[in-house]
């Protein structure tokens, strides 16, 4: 069990941090896996550094999730797969997506392991470079630096209806349920049901206890504000993640951390 130290001041771009991260792959070349105890050992030999010095950056390495024990990869590793680089440019390009469209655009609508599919989206979940929210029946799963809210947001506004709903409320202080369909001219059960589950994903809510009156929640609104175009989720930011894991098979600091 590796002890615990302060390691606020550590970051991914100290040399001592970078060395460390050289030598794991070596061991994981030599051993097929990581042991953090001869991970532990090594690096104080090598680096000539004191235990607790190098006990901190180990710790430090594998809060980020950079390093898990017992694992074939380190964070920079995992992504060097072409397979599994895919499935997370898809996520990333998608702004999340579900598991049904995941699965038809890895595999070009023929039929693919299921099974195959699940355990490489394991493993950018293990080193947090994806996340899966749960909505409905429905895994979406999206870039892990977003969070459940936004992440909620994307889920709704892939679907034209919604995405219709969502920026008229956005739009306006507080609409009449029965405005809605007529205003976004669609059916109205098609928009009543809609209406009722972005209220039960708490999308949208009642105005002021209003049985009639509904409004966009405030916190999704200011969510849906930061993006930097109407029912696209934060464009700026998908690019600077993009820019980062560019370079992530020849340069370190280009991983997410």
């Amino acid at each position: 069990m590796i002890e615990k130290y302060n390691n606020s001041f550590l970051d991914i771009n100290h040399l001592d941090i970078q060395k460390i991260i050289e030598i794991a792959e070596d061991i994981i070349d030599k051993n097929q896996f990581l042991n953090i105890k001869i991970l532990q050992n090594t690096a104080r030999k090598i680096l000539k550094l004191p235990r607790k010095d190098i006990i901190e950056k180990i710790e430090f390495l594998i809060n980020k999730k950079l390093l898990i024990e017992g694992s074939k990869y380190t964070k920079k590793t995992v992504l060097n797969n072409q397979y599994r680089r895919k499935l997370y440019n898809i996520i990333l390009n998608n702004n999340g997506i579900i598991f049904s469209l995941l699965k038809k655009k890895i595999y070009n609508n023929k039929i693919g392991s299921s099974g195959q599919l699940i355990w490489h989206i394991g493993m950018l979940i293990k080193f947090e470079l994806v996340k899966k929210i749960k909505i409905g029946n429905s895994t979406f799963f999206l870039p892990h630096q977003i969070d459940e809210d936004s992440g909620r947001l994307a889920f709704f506004l892939k679907d034209p209806i919604n995405k219709k709903i969502i920026t008229l409320l956005i739009s306006m202080e507080n609409i009449k349920r029965p405005e809605i369909y007529k205003i976004i001219n669609e059916k109205r059960q098609s928009v009543y049901y809609r209406l009722n589950i972005l209220i039960e994903n708490n999308i949208i809510k009642y105005y002021n206890n209003s049985e009639k009156k509904l409004c966009i929640n405030p916190k999704i609104k200011q969510i849906y504000k930061k993006s930097s175009k109407v029912g696209k989720y934060n464009y700026a930011f998908k690019d600077k993640i993009k820019n980062q894991i560019e370079g992530v098979k020849n340069i370190w600091n280009c991983i997410l951390c």
